[in-house]
């Protein structure tokens, strides 16, 4: 009874330590960065394991950079012809280039007004009046530059609607209403359909899919809907689908797939993945995250937490030695004979020793390791497929950030048009930064 209740303290204790880590974060230890003591020992050991030493910069990086020459809108010379200090006359004359970036924020032409003078006229054949452009009911109306800044504003650079509205008018001198932005949000997300549907083609002719959910609120939730978001992204492309104000069912997941079921997933060990496609690759930074987490517990004895640490450092070794062996030449024969070696090696690491000491959740940990054993390896067989599911998370951030600055979506009707611009004008900046707009505008008329 007495080994029970220290057991189930002790899991308390863990959870406790990682409830406190996620909301104050994780404490430093000195001992850790003085270098000395067993800590300091430890991070030498892991730096020369996988590698993670500082990258030095050059002295440039830390300046910006020279424009071209199409770049340069103006010149301006600054002449000197006698000294300011007493008046001799210079000589020997040189030329310094400077260059200065700057914006035409203190002038009104920011904002373009153009009067539309629309010529009608009627046909007496077919008793109608034609115009030669459509002609609006409303006599002012936004043109397409504003509207691909608002989708910009509200996706890339996560504003929200009050935000938006602020920028337009003190930058642009541009009045706008909630009800506009919806509008223009709602047309551009009809518009790019299209290309959304093209992203999921893309993404599922990939070597690998990853594939990672989140958290996203849908304030006004439908009975057949909930407040999840479900990505999808390919592993040689930057095309990255989202789908929002979804439940957290297996039904997602399957919807994102297709009818494709030869790709390799990749992906945590969530339960809607599995044997969803025939292939599986499990995320190793979340294995080796979860030894880790425990081996820098401070919550367990001595003799526990140095069990802990010994099956890190096991674990750390077995996934040094698969990169390296990744990084060979393909070679289907010799990655099957690698593979076994791996899968041996896993084996070993999961073992539970009768009688151990070891804390539980290690022990479950283990046993989840044993059981998954042979997917954690899918990446041997199979040539460019990643060993962690860090493009999937490194893809949802964007998404998490703006979820903690609006909330969500306010309805499935809004989350649904959401999932269209987040998902094609996050691929599209991706993809082209630097000519975003143009690429931008050019999805629009092809439309």
């Amino acid at each position: 009874l007495l080994s029970l209740q220290a057991e189930a303290i002790e899991q308390f204790k863990l959870r406790i330590e990682q409830l406190e880590i996620m909301v104050f974060g994780k404490k430093k230890d000195k001992d850790k960065y003085n270098g000395s003591g067993k800590n300091s020992r430890d991070r030498g050991f892991w730096s020369k394991l996988f590698g993670s030493k500082k990258k030095e910069r050059a002295p440039d990086s830390y300046r910006r950079s020279a424009p071209s020459e199409d770049e340069i809108t103006k010149a301006k010379d600054y002449p000197i012809e006698t000294c300011p200090c007493c008046q001799t006359e210079l000589t020997d004359f040189k030329i310094a280039v400077r260059y200065l970036e700057d914006i035409k924020i203190l002038e009104k032409a920011l904002k373009e007004i153009t009067e539309q003078r629309i010529q009608t006229g009627f046909c007496p054949s077919c008793k109608k009046r034609f115009s030669a452009i459509p002609i609006s009911k409303q006599d002012v109306q936004l043109g397409e530059n504003v509207k691909m800044l608002v989708s910009y504003l509200i996706t890339i650079s996560r504003q929200g609607y009050e935000q938006t509205k602020n920028l337009l008018e003190d930058v642009f001198d541009i009045n706008i209403s909630d009800g506009e932005i919806s509008s223009i949000l709602k047309q551009h997300g009809l518009k790019l359909l299209p290309k959304y549907n093209q992203l999921k083609e893309n993404i599922r002719g990939s070597p690998a899919a990853h594939c990672d959910e989140t958290t996203y609120r849908v304030q006004k939730e439908e009975p057949t809907n909930g407040n999840y978001c479900w990505m999808m992204t390919g592993s040689d492309i930057a095309d990255t689908v989202f789908e929002l104000g979804k439940s957290r069912g297996k039904g997602n997941a399957e919807n994102l797939r297709g009818s494709i079921s030869d790709q390799v997933l990749v992906s945590d060990d969530y339960g809607a993945y599995r044997n969803l496609f025939k292939n599986h690759q499990l995320c190793w930074a979340h294995l080796v995250r979860n030894f880790r987490d425990l081996a820098d517990s401070q919550e367990l004895e001595p003799k526990k937490h140095e069990q802990c640490q010994k099956a890190y450092r096991r674990l750390g070794l077995l996934y040094r030695d698969l990169k390296q062996e990744l990084e060979k030449p393909f070679d289907i024969e010799k990655r099957t004979i690698a593979k076994d070696k791996f899968v041996k090696r896993i084996i070993d690491i999961s073992k539970i020793k009768i009688n151990s000491s070891e804390p539980q959740k290690i022990k479950t940990l283990k046993q989840t390791l044993f059981k998954n054993k042979n997917k954690y390896f899918t990446c041997l067989l199979f040539e460019n497929i990643p060993t962690t599911n860090n493009k999937a998370e490194r893809s949802l951030r964007h998404l998490v950030l703006k979820r903690k600055s609006s909330f969500g979506s306010k309805t499935q009707r809004g989350a649904d048009t959401m999932s269209v611009l987040f998902s094609v004008l996050l691929s599209l900046w991706w993809k082209k930064p630097d000519n975003f707009f143009l690429e931008y505008s050019k999805l629009l008329n092809q439309a």
